[in-house]
């Protein structure tokens, strides 16, 4: 932007703050000091910002607008209106830690985050507004009219950003220029190369898309950078770096809220770069539904860290708060599952650390058990003060069996998990603590809570066998605790329902060999609740996948659906087989939400008896059998549906069943898909 607009701007801005602190002033505390004292700070930090400084004033110039709103009187003694100011300042609060955050960031990161900082902005500017808004004035509607007329002249705002590209793309036509732009970044070279080269990798492997501007600049710089050097940068898919994610606000000794590729997302620090590289090992090999998995990690930057994906529903804990229907055993359960994995691997995975907070709920409501592979010593608490350091520490010891507890030096096992299992399912049940260290010792556990809550306990023989199995899970004796899969087995013998797929979390073999090739990565779905299907339902889906990632237009090579079902479990003549009318299928969707024509694709593809045109047979259930089943359907590359899959897709399982009589029973589903990136 030329210097004569870019003066005529700060004028502009120097002049609507000096307005505002002005109509501040004659307000009454706390609104004259507190709230015109942070607007004087927020103006100073963008005045002084060289990068994203047009959109920052654009945001500070709102800011102006809407705190103008507040000319209006006010009874300011009234309490409820107090609390408001307090609120407003804490969001002003925020907008100049924000503005403070941009000075710091360089020209590659807001290359790889243009969308986060106006959606950013955005979120501040709402904030503002509501803020305002809750003090119910008329100002605050002159001030909604003055927004909207600044609305067409946003995109203007936003020049430098249109401009940095610019020079981004001219860029890579001159060498020298490049230079500039480069050394305008004040970046470490071989850092800014892992950068360039992660992203460039992710773009080739499907799971990035750049635009034209983006990638040629990336290529030159890569190219100039090594050329200065001499040097070549290793990057493995995972690869991230601090350039590429925006963070917001702390939620844990060593965690914080953010944004990556524009989705939110957890960003944990780990104490050393060695640590996150095992434990990137670690997670690489592990695939089950009911454990986090990680997104992507960065060893290279001074403070490394792991990217999880952000679990909207919160702890197991605060979902039974908020839904307190929810099925407490089907939670319970899960979480074992969790363990019964890792516990079977080999050598076997232990958690060590198995607390409530670590229990999440994804959005379909499952389970999802996160600290898999990192020791919470190892996450970054150092900088807390000893006292806190100490208190944080006995509290995830109380969760801890007593052989772990009382060792100075602990090794976790199998058994000491299945301890912290129990204590966390009475915990669930009833929301009773584990008792003091020193009772622990002493023998003293919780007291038992009321299983009858849940309808599949409710039969007062079942809770009372339920009991003795947690009282044996945190025996004071390793030894005398019975096996994650020995505690599985006892809870389907309880409630055999609650076993949905006892086989499906051992992978099939050509999914293992598969996913064992280092370009190859697995995207499982699963939905493992209970529906019967007759012809008067609805026919939609049981399940449907992810949309589909890969590299290249068919990534996809093998799919493995996994279906415990069963029919109505009669008939009035058994000898007649032939004409089931209890079935699953399969659908293709594209990304515009139309379903793939298999009969127009794939004209030579035996879809099944009595299939629709856009569908494929899975499986037909054991004819008259009420007995539960497990399904594997495997399909191929040389499948007419594997063949159509393109990325962006995604694949549905749909029960059906026709005529009076006949029912389909479900219990529970899995899609493995196997992509190559």
């Amino acid at each position: 932007m030329p210097l004569r607009s870019s003066q005529k701007a700060a004028q502009i801005l120097d002049g609507a703050v000096s307005l505002t602190l002005s109509i501040l002033k004659q307000s009454p505390e706390p609104i004259s000091s507190s709230v015109g004292n942070i607007l004087s700070e927020i103006y100073t930090v963008v005045e002084a910002t060289k990068q994203n400084q047009n959109q920052l004033r654009f945001l500070l110039m709102r800011t102006c607008i809407i705190l103008q709103s507040l000319s209006t009187k006010q009874n300011y003694n009234d309490e409820e209106l107090q609390h408001q100011v307090r609120n407003l300042i804490s969001v002003l609060e925020s907008v100049r830690d924000f503005a403070v955050a941009q000075q710091k960031k360089s020209l590659l990161s807001l290359l790889f985050t243009p969308d986060d900082l106006r959606l950013q902005i955005d979120e501040h500017e709402r904030a503002i507004l509501s803020a305002c808004a809750a003090f119910q004035n008329a100002g605050i509607l002159r001030a909604n009219q003055k927004l909207d007329d600044m609305g067409d002249q946003g995109n203007a705002h936003y020049q430098d950003l249109v401009d940095r590209l610019e020079e981004m793309k001219t860029a890579t036509m001159n060498p020298k220029f490049l230079d500039e732009v480069l050394g305008a970044m004040h970046a470490d070279a071989n850092k800014t190369m892992i950068a360039m080269q992660a992203v460039l990798e992710r773009e080739r492997t499907g799971r990035d898309t750049l635009t034209d501007e983006t990638r040629s600049f990336l290529e030159a710089g890569l190219a100039r950078l090594k050329g200065e050097t001499g040097a070549d940068v290793h990057t493995d898919w995972w690869t991230v770096t601090e350039y590429e994610i925006e963070k917001s606000f702390k939620i844990g000794s060593s965690s914080s809220l953010g944004r990556w590729q524009g989705l939110p997302v957890v960003i944990q620090n780990v104490k050393s770069a060695e640590t996150l590289s095992a434990a990137v090992k670690l997670w690489e090999r592990l695939h089950h539904p009911n454990i986090l998995s990680f997104l992507a990690a960065s060893t290279l930057d001074d403070s490394p860290f792991v990217i999880w994906p952000y679990m909207v529903n919160g702890t197991a804990r605060n979902h039974i708060i908020e839904h307190p229907d929810v099925d407490l055993l089907s939670i319970a359960y899960e979480t074992l599952q969790a363990l019964q994995y890792l516990h079977a691997r080999k050598p076997p995975v232990v958690h060590g650390n198995l607390r409530p907070p670590c229990l999440l709920m994804n959005e379909a409501g499952h389970v999802v058990v996160a600290g898999v592979g990192l020791d919470p010593s190892e996450t970054d608490i150092a900088h807390l003060s000893a006292p806190e350091q100490w208190t944080i520490r006995l509290l995830r010891m109380r969760w801890r069996a007593p052989e772990i507890m009382l060792d100075p030096h602990p090794s976790p096992t199998p058994a000491s998990d299945i301890y912290s299992w129990a204590l966390i399912v009475v915990h669930l049940f009833g929301n009773a603590l584990p008792p003091e260290i020193g009772e622990i010792a002493d023998g003293a556990r919780p007291a038992r809570p009321d299983f009858g809550r849940v309808p599949a306990l409710a039969p007062r023989g079942i809770q009372d066998a339920f009991w003795a199995l947690i009282q044996r899970c945190w025996a004071s004796t390793a030894s005398e605790r019975p096996s994650a899969a020995d505690v599985s087995a006892e809870i389907v013998h309880l409630v055999p329902w609650m076993d949905p797929t006892k086989a499906l979390f051992e992978l099939p073999r050509p999914l293992l060999q598969a996913t064992n090739q280092e370009n190859m990565r697995l995207r499982s779905s699963t939905r493992y609740d209970y529906i019967m299907v007759t012809e008067h339902n609805p026919r939609s889906p049981y399940i449907s996948t992810k949309p589909l990632t890969g590299r290249g237009e068919h990534p996809v090579r093998l799919v493995n659906f996994v279906l415990r079902c069963h029919d109505q479990g009669y008939h009035d003549d058994p000898s007649e087989w032939r004409g089931r009318w209890a079935w699953l299928e399969a659908a293709l969707i594209r990304a515009s939400g139309e379903e793939v024509n298999f009969a127009r694709e794939a004209p030579n593809f035996e879809r099944g008896h009595m299939i629709e045109e856009t569908r494929v047979e899975l499986v037909r259930p054991r004819f008259a059998d009420k007995q539960q089943q497990i399904y594997s359907v495997k399909w191929g590359e040389d499948h007419a549906l594997v063949k159509l899959m393109r990325k962006g897709d995604r694949v549905v399982v749909i029960p059906r069943a026709l005529f009076p009589g006949w029912e389909t029973h479900v219990y529970g589903v899995e899609i493995h898909v196997v992509s190559e990136h």
